[in-house]
């Protein structure tokens, strides 16, 4: 198979980082590579019917949001994995995480939790500050028994490692390339995971509420959906967001204030923003920065 790989060259790095990478998700790109400057974004499209009209959506926008060039390079297969493997290196989070590519041989210490990845065209690697934050913040809340809902899996990380700490765990993703790739990973660790293909948030089965809601998405997607993440959480459940830059911080606060949620704590690292609140309780405020 080949893949289009759509990079946009910018001057100055944007305001708002969300922007670019959200002009790649809503034409199928399910994760964004970006420079350490942020001059330059890029996304992969597969090369099947409808690619470039896609790209010529992409570009529109990239442009609109101050992009100076745009170009487009078909990758084939083998060189697209490959650079995948450049970027994607074994990495220890939190007090036991360690995330390991598949195609890299490890043996766990004792009490280590090795989650196995292939990242294939979704997010969520361990490299991105705001995915760490994530698996940081959930390795102290989960505990076994719990049920928690993964808004936008992408990879299945954060699905892994919950289902891996005794949680019962949902997930969904709305783009039908990662929701294979979360399912081959899923596979890939030996975890049951509820995958829906949606981009909605369903309730369990059983019609009892989340005990944890966790989403590493864009700040206008936790503004939107604040109130219904409020009716999925029992009393005193936890929502985590991540994927919010700082300049955006007041507007999901807001929104999730309004929704009834109290800040639980709030943690930065790399110019992005995490954040634990609780439903329906108040609690004292914790900032922190890692």
């Amino acid at each position: 198979m080949r893949w289009l790989r759509v990079t946009a060259h910018f001057t100055e790095a944007h305001d708002d980082a969300s922007l670019p990478h959200e002009a790649f998700v809503a034409v199928g790109c399910s994760g964004t590579e970006q420079s350490a400057d942020g001059l330059t974004v890029a996304g992969y499209l597969p090369d099947t019917t409808g690619a470039w009209t896609k790209v010529a959506e992409v570009g529109e926008q990239l442009f609109a949001l101050g992009a100076c060039e745009v170009d487009v390079n078909p990758i084939e297969e083998p060189d697209w994995a490959e650079s995948w493997r450049q970027f994607f290196v074994r990495r220890s989070l939190g007090n036991r995480i360690v995330i390991v590519p598949a195609w890299e041989k490890f043996e766990p210490r004792e009490g280590e939790i090795a989650i196995v990845l292939e990242p294939g065209q979704a997010f969520g690697t361990g490299e991105h500050a705001t995915t760490q934050l994530c698996l940081e913040l959930l390795e102290r809340i989960v505990s076994p028994g719990d049920r928690v809902l993964d808004v936008g899996t992408g990879s299945g990380v954060l699905a892994i490692l919950c289902a891996r700490l005794g949680a019962t765990v949902w997930a969904t993703e709305r783009e039908e390339a990662a929701v294979q790739s979360a399912q081959h990973n899923f596979e890939r660790n030996d975890v049951s995971v509820r995958l829906i293909h949606t981009d909605l948030l369903p309730r369990p089965q059983e019609g009892d509420a989340f005990d944890i809601v966790v989403a590493n998405i864009v700040s206008a997607a936790h503004i939107r959906m604040a109130q219904e993440v409020a009716r999925a959480l029992r009393p005193g459940g936890r929502w985590l967001v991540s994927g919010v830059i700082p300049e955006n911080w007041q507007g999901v606060l807001a929104a999730a204030e309004a929704a009834g949620f109290a800040l639980h704590e709030r943690v930065e690292r790399g110019g992005w923003v995490a954040a634990v609140f609780r439903s329906g309780t108040r609690h004292s405020r914790v900032d922190g920065r890692h």
